[in-house]
């Protein structure tokens, strides 16, 4: 499998002519991406910054987990980076988590963490590529002092009812005078466990709705752990989290009921909050790498989803902390085959993946590929700050307007449909990534 990456430098203010501008550009930029030098360029951009996003336009292509796996094992070797975060829940990552980092009571191997994971969709972090990963951290932990071993975490929201039993259990053994009070708390949340839809149904019928008693815990966790020191610390935080998964997973799903953005973006920010979170809980100098879909690491604002009001952790992370400490690279796929399902819940299988269309982003690159004989992967360097279509020509910029095809892990038939093109809103919105990699002809995991 043979890489390429594309640069491209924003220097001059004059229009180049160009008989063919798209097509002249990657022809003339192209670099193979398996050429050392080439690898250790895109390291060496990345390295320096607090946060690394890496994407993906399936949840079920192995290129995308192999290269991210790649380049995470380089930042964490070579320039020191402290955890990876993922798309994945707060309690079924936890056992992955305490394996890498030799803590009490983790399984006996990575495969083993990652088959307790009974959540849909399994194949998204139970894998093949996953247990390699796992191993290789514990592995690099192994003669690391415990505070300077690197972990592995998941930032989404879908844990709420284990996270929920995992808050109870925790005072149960540490603070038993108070476990009946968090049970109060959580009282009106209990009798759904298990069904989200219930909730929703309950509060669709203007039933009152659990969300006091849920920021009650949290409150109450977050004076514990301002107070306390040493391990006792630690376990307040994971405790910690657990309730804020449960209160964000709580808003996520009263938002439901909602019309508007308001949903996804209680979602998105429990994403960007753990993530900061993790910064905090590993320490002064901690930097952070993210693996999650494109459409939640890709700056909102650059797509049609910025329009709806829809933010990210792309967005979030760059506003918060500023562009120049985050890179982006997202992912994007010619054809193949993918794994996904055609409903929620149901049965996986191996799906195709159609043809690029004409126009897009990984057509370009599909047949650049061939052209040159290049192989699967390809990387752009960020085009223009805010795809300025003073500096390139304005038919660069609608092309690449129209980049990423974007999959769901649920697709109707046996081929897949796109989710989203993004698409910049216009010539002042920033880049929805640094860079950008497509791969040609991709497969399942």
């Amino acid at each position: 499998m043979r890489l390429i990456l594309l640069i491209f430098v924003c220097a001059a203010a004059v229009l180049p002519v160009w008989a063919n501008p798209v097509e002249t550009f990657f022809a003339t930029k192209a670099q193979a991406l398996n050429d050392r030098a080439a690898m250790e360029g895109l390291i060496s951009a990345m390295s320096e910054r607090r946060l690394v996003l890496l994407g993906e336009a399936t949840h079920g292509t192995r290129e995308f987990y192999t290269v991210r796996d790649r380049i995470s094992r380089q930042l964490i070797e070579k320039h020191g980076f402290s955890f990876i975060a993922v798309e994945g829940d707060w309690t079924a990552l936890l056992p992955l988590d305490r394996y890498v980092r030799h803590l009490p009571g983790a399984p006996a191997s990575a495969r083993e963490a990652l088959l307790a994971i009974d959540r849909w969709p399994l194949w998204m972090w139970a894998n093949e590529e996953m247990v390699d990963l796992g191993e290789w951290l514990r592995a690099f932990n192994k003669d690391r002092m415990p505070e300077d071993r690197v972990g592995i975490h998941g930032i989404d929201v879908y844990g709420l009812w284990r996270s929920m039993r995992a808050v109870i259990e925790f005072y149960q053994e540490h603070f038993p005078e108070y476990a009946d009070s968090v049970r109060e708390y959580y009282s009106r949340l209990q009798p759904f466990e298990g069904n989200n839809s219930a909730y929703v149904r309950h509060l669709f019928q203007l039933h009152p709705s659990a969300r006091q008693g849920v920021e009650q815990v949290v409150e109450k966790l977050q004076q514990r752990h301002r107070s306390a020191a040493g391990a006792q610390r630690s376990q307040l935080f994971t405790a910690k989290q657990h309730a804020k998964v449960v209160r964000s997973a709580e808003q996520h799903l009263r938002y439901n009921i909602m019309e508007g953005p308001h949903s996804w973006n209680a979602r998105a920010r429990h994403f960007a909050d753990t993530t900061f979170r993790l910064l905090d809980y590993y320490g002064e100098g901690s930097r952070g790498i993210v693996w999650a879909h494109n459409t939640h690491v890709g700056d909102a604002r650059a797509t049609s989803m910025g329009v709806t009001g829809e933010v990210n952790i792309g967005q979030i992370v760059r506003q918060q902390i500023g562009p120049e400490h985050v890179f982006i690279l997202g992912f994007g796929t010619g054809t193949g085959q993918v794994l996904a399902a055609s409903n929620w819940e149901s049965e996986v299988r191996t799906m195709t993946i159609p043809n690029p269309p004409q126009g897009t982003l990984e057509g370009l690159l599909m047949a650049l590929g061939e052209a040159t004989d290049c192989g699967c992967f390809t990387v752009i360097a960020q085009w223009c700050h805010g795809f300025n279509c003073h500096i390139v020509p304005s038919e660069f910029c609608i092309i690449l307007s129209m980049i990423t095809r974007q999959f769901r892990a649920i697709q109707t038939g046996s081929a897949l449909r796109c989710l989203h093109l993004f698409a910049a809103n216009d010539a002042t919105s920033p880049a929805a990534f640094r860079t950008y990699a497509a791969v040609s002809a991709a497969m399942t995991l």
